[in-house]
């Protein structure tokens, strides 16, 4: 609208039937002025109302200067209690000579404020760059236009962008509190939760936390005696390789791969020692055949020796 053709040419009564059709929001509305005050254009009246006349702020004109809009601060309205605005130049230079702005109730950030997701006893807080309340979710009206309390000011003055702290909220309960601070505009959102509840809620935390630290430990428990009875299965069975005259039957799966593998070598193992002691015996009953063959034959030999011999000291030597 600051740079419609009406706006420019300076038509106000076109200006402000484009303004109020373009903006019906109850809760803000748009005026225009010169540099003196003056309004031309105030949509929050009806046509034909007589407009206000007061100076506006003089760094007003000084932000706007270059041609950005300028957020302003939690001030007291001619019509309204409190009103926060948006302000842009009319044309561009440093001598432009009318500013339009959009003026807004504080309820206008209602719907922002109070969301779904604040938790009931949570306070959410917009403060404008001096640290007033513009508008929270718990007792809005009672709060609008009062500062922020102790170490949440002095944080807020401090510049920072954001932080965490402990502090008071207005009705005087004890909160641990974060604020983040808009780029945009200066001001800043705080969220708030009473240290009470976050106890609570840390109690409730650490009790289900040992409940389920508890659970995985049972759970580990029967996990680790169910592995420890197959392991006790499995170590028997390859005990019980090691006795192949008893216990003839195949090996069966223990589940344990490397049970299973070292019961298989030992098996084969058995096999092999009992194989070489078989054919061992084989080569021993061998060898006492043939032994006994050549004594035999040796005893032949003797005994026709000694049978004809004329004396022992011949046969000898015969022998």
């Amino acid at each position: 609208l600051s740079t419609s053709n009406a706006a420019l040419s300076q038509d106000w009564p076109t200006l402000d039937e484009q303004a109020r059709a373009a903006f019906r929001d109850r809760d803000a509305w748009i005026i225009v002025q010169d540099r003196s005050g003056r309004q031309l254009v105030n949509t929050r009246l009806p046509r034909g109302a007589d407009l206000p006349t007061a100076a506006p702020p003089a760094e007003m004109w000084k932000d706007i200067a270059d041609g950005k809009p300028r957020t302003c601060d939690l001030v007291k309205g001619r019509i309204e209690r409190h009103i926060v605005c948006v302000d842009v130049p009319i044309g561009r230079g440093r001598t432009t000579q009318f500013a339009m702005s959009v003026v807004f109730r504080p309820a206008s950030f209602g719907p922002i404020i109070t969301r779904d997701d604040v938790r009931a006893g949570n306070i959410a807080t917009l403060v404008d760059r001096s640290g007033k309340v513009i508008w929270r979710n718990i007792k809005p009206d009672q709060f609008v236009g009062h500062s922020a309390t102790g170490p949440l000011m002095k944080a807020l003055r401090s510049g920072s962008d954001s932080g965490v702290l402990e502090s008071t909220s207005l009705e005087g309960v004890p909160m641990l509190s974060a604020f983040d601070r808009s780029a945009l505009s200066g001001w800043s959102v705080i969220v708030g939760s009473p240290i009470d509840q976050l106890e609570t809620a840390s109690r409730q935390a650490i009790w289900w936390g040992s409940l389920v630290a508890l659970s995985i430990l049972l759970l580990g428990a029967a996990l680790a005696a169910l592995l420890g009875a197959r392991l006790v299965s499995a170590v028997n069975a390859l005990v019980g390789a090691a006795d192949l005259e008893k216990d003839q039957a195949p090996a069966k799966p223990t589940g344990n791969s490397e049970i299973d593998t070292v019961d298989a070598a030992l098996r084969r193992s058995f096999a092999a020692k009992a194989e070489s002691e078989r054919h061992q015996q084989i080569l021993i009953g061998e060898l006492n055949h043939r032994v006994k063959n050549t004594l035999s034959i040796v005893q032949s030999l003797a005994h026709q020796t000694f049978r004809d011999a004329p004396s022992p000291k011949d046969a000898i030597a015969a022998f």
